[in-house]
């Protein structure tokens, strides 16, 4: 890990791409917000009311394994799926802690606990992790399954180096369109999407966001991480043909001025649920942690909405309560 300049902090080094320059990953199709309009927003914010505690309903552990091409996802609360397929448990973005930010005053506390102990998952077999943001690459919850399980981690590139100041992190780091063959059945590739990227202003853009695609001998699942609506699913869904499964983010959108070119609202979903062609979506980042302004019910009322808007069947777009499991 090395500086460019006093402010700037480097963590990959390669060469010059259409979305990495100078030590810093960028979007293809739109740069995103820059430091002024957060300030902004920051200073003219209307914050929804949110509870404190939102209690969960009581669901069934999931299996230790699922074989064959069976699929079940148990939505675990956030960004954090547990996708059972081909013998193998593959876990999303894990976060697990009551809180996410660099210090114990900035960043927003759970309203809603994970739906099960991180002690009580099954063993986890791999770990995709989209990019490095507080809220989606939380250190105790990777520490734990590093130390419990050792999975095999994939993520961007950068994002060892950013987190090897904080722990051992064994990791495979992927660019965009990168893929690892990780057994006979199971191929993941890392597929670009429109985010950004920062655990502080002096790492802004230094570390690779993406999503991901896994692909066994009878299923296509898309994981999307955080992204705006762009042009990039219409290029997944031409390279990988439809989705059969996609998890798709439907919170974190008020204020549009501000949040549309990072994080999609529920009509950007089910736009992107049809660039994918994807037999059925369920959505995911909401109702756990007050990221933005919108109330914490909004992303599943406006969803159905969406849906209405878009004519499509409100089976093919759902949503999972937590701890609450789908079998494909």
């Amino acid at each position: 890990m090395t500086g460019c300049n006093l402010f700037k902090t480097v963590y990959h080094k390669g060469g010059e791409t259409d979305h990495f320059k100078d030590g810093r990953f960028h979007n293809i199709n739109n740069q995103g917000h820059g430091i002024w309009p957060v300030l902004k927003w920051l200073v003219t914010r209307k914050k929804a009311e949110w509870p404190e505690n939102v209690s969960n309903k009581v669901y069934p552990i999931p299996p230790e394994k699922v074989t064959g091409n069976d699929v079940k996802v148990t939505f675990i609360g956030h960004i954090t799926f547990l996708i059972q397929t081909q013998g193998l448990n593959i876990l999303t973005d894990p976060v697990w802690s009551n809180h996410v930010g660099p210090t114990s005053w900035l960043g927003p506390d759970r309203a809603r606990q994970a739906a099960l102990k991180s002690k009580d998952m099954p063993k986890i077999d791999i770990i995709i992790l989209s990019h490095d943001h507080y809220d989606h690459a939380d250190i105790d919850s990777l520490k734990f399954f590093i130390d419990r399980d050792n999975p095999k981690i994939f993520t961007g590139l950068g994002v060892d180096k950013a987190m090897e100041s904080h722990i051992p992190f064994p990791c495979t780091t992927m660019d965009w369109w990168d893929s690892n063959t990780v057994s006979d059945t199971l191929k993941i590739t890392f597929v670009p999407v429109q985010h950004f990227s920062g655990r502080s202003l002096f790492t802004r853009n230094a570390t690779l966001w993406g999503g991901f695609v896994l692909e066994t001998p009878a299923n296509k699942i898309f994981f999307a991480g955080d992204t705006g609506y762009c042009l990039h699913f219409k290029e997944i869904y031409e390279k990988f043909g439809p989705m059969d499964l996609s998890l798709l983010p439907i919170g974190a959108y008020e204020p549009r001025w501000f949040m549309k070119h990072v994080h999609m609202n529920p009509d950007d979903a089910v736009m992107t649920h049809k660039d994918l062609k994807s037999k059925l979506s369920i959505g995911t980042h909401f109702g756990t942690f007050q990221l933005t302004d919108e109330p914490i019910n909004q992303p599943v009322k406006d969803l159905q909405k969406a849906l209405d808007d878009h004519k499509v069947a409100p089976d093919q777009f759902i949503t999972l309560d937590f701890g609450q499991g789908f079998n494909l």
